[in-house]
């Protein structure tokens, strides 16, 4: 089979879509497919893009036997939600014709959102008869846009392209009836959990160089470390911290990039949090040992988000064996998968009252978070294994092919 993928992150980019896309591209790779990406330059979290690519329109690379065709594109300095729609129409612009250049393949896969890029995908899927199949991580609530003259367009835009889509892949029920009332076609939708990568990360000893390196060894140690973005929710964990900060047991680690970076840290400043320390993306290589060393690890969500995203650091942090602290809406699947799996707490993510009590509560109860840590594990062991659920979306893709 030969796969056409297009994501607007892929490898380098640390985290997110582009992560979690470059291990079903050498899954794929692994299983015999031919794949080509089409995607930009590295850019994820960034100022700037990097030079080696800077000054150019395209590139064309090799990694791990996937070819990957990059775009140049839009990266501003000041981030705004006009300059994300331009940074998306960018990609969109360039993505097309750089794909209509290459041979014709068996299948087209978009990961949406944003629409953008299905316009992109869905241009190739026509244009070169080939089936289209939507892999849909999240989709975007109407209170998420400025003006809703660009809401109602991106409404019409997805169900245009959903309707049209071969197969559609979702990571839950509850997104698999958004995309239905969406316009996807119920009988060409499949739901297909997220995966994490079971063998690559591991429960590991918490006292660990991680934590010397960054003044740790003997705190409780709270951890959140993803995307700081604008959507994030992440500013009820410092608000938490402020209530905790007087606590001289307790360090609260902020780890990642994003659009909302800047803004939390002036809110840290403001709210006077010695008890807070904020750190880059760390490299891949780090993840274990850092996740290792938290006693207890955040996933935060923004309400507006609340029924729909499914964050994958979730599954990630369940491997590494350390409770799940679920700041979000009691409708979201982690919010559920938390409970079914008796691996941590879920709150209310405009409360920090709520987060900051859960947090006292571990205090001094290693025990419990032990065996919360060996219930997550053993769930993701059962249901998220990366090789297993590539494979399904591999299927998915054959599917479309011959329906």
């Amino acid at each position: 089979m030969r796969v056409l993928l297009f994501n607007i992150y892929f490898h380098p980019d640390p985290t997110g879509t582009g992560l979690v896309m470059g291990q079903l591209a050498q899954d794929l790779r692994a299983a015999g497919h031919e794949v080509t990406v089409v995607t930009t330059v590295p850019h994820y979290g960034l100022d700037e893009v990097p030079i080696a690519y800077r000054g150019r329109v395209l590139v064309r690379e090799e990694w791990e036997g996937i070819r990957v065709i990059r775009t140049g594109v839009y990266l501003p300095r000041r981030k705004s939600f006009f300059s994300r729609i331009l940074n998306y129409l960018s990609y969109m612009v360039l993505a097309a014709p750089a794909a209509l250049r290459e041979k014709r393949q068996d299948v087209v896969v978009c990961v949406w959102p944003p629409v953008t890029t299905g316009i992109a995908a869905g241009i190739v899927s026509w244009l070169r008869g080939m089936p289209l199949v939507m892999n849909v991580q999240d989709v975007y609530p109407d209170s998420l846009f400025r003006w809703k003259i660009v809401a109602r367009a991106n409404r019409m835009l997805e169900r245009l392209i959903l309707h049209g889509a071969a197969r559609v892949a979702v990571l839950s029920e509850g997104l698999n009836r958004e995309v239905i009332a969406r316009g996807a076609r119920e009988d060409r939708v499949r739901v297909i959990p997220m995966w994490t990568d079971v063998e690559g990360v591991t429960p590991g000893p918490k006292e660990n160089a991680f934590r010397e390196r960054h003044g740790l060894a003997g705190k409780f140690v709270v951890l959140y470390a993803g995307n700081l973005g604008t959507f994030s929710g992440v500013g009820v964990v410092l608000e938490a911290a402020a209530i905790l900060k007087d606590d001289p047991r307790i360090r609260f680690l902020i780890v990642g990039r994003g659009h909302a970076r800047e803004r939390l840290l002036r809110q840290a400043e403001a709210l006077g949090l010695s008890n807070t320390a904020f750190l880059d993306t760390r490299p891949r290589e780090e993840l274990g040992e850092m996740l290792a060393a938290a006693d207890v690890s955040v996933v935060t969500l923004d309400p507006k988000l609340a029924t729909t995203n499914v964050p994958s650091k979730a599954f990630t942090i369940m491997a590494s064996g350390r409770p799940v602290l679920a700041a979000m809406s009691a409708s979201n699947e982690i919010s559920r998968i938390v409970e079914e799996a008796r691996c941590g707490w879920r709150v209310s993510p405009e409360n920090p009252g709520d987060l900051a009590e859960v947090i006292r509560s571990a205090l001094g109860n290693s025990e419990e978070l032990m065996r919360m840590g060996q219930r997550g594990r053993a769930f993701v062991e059962a249901n998220h294994r990366r090789a297993d659920l590539t494979t399904r979306h591999a299927l998915v893709m054959a599917e479309s092919i011959n329906p």
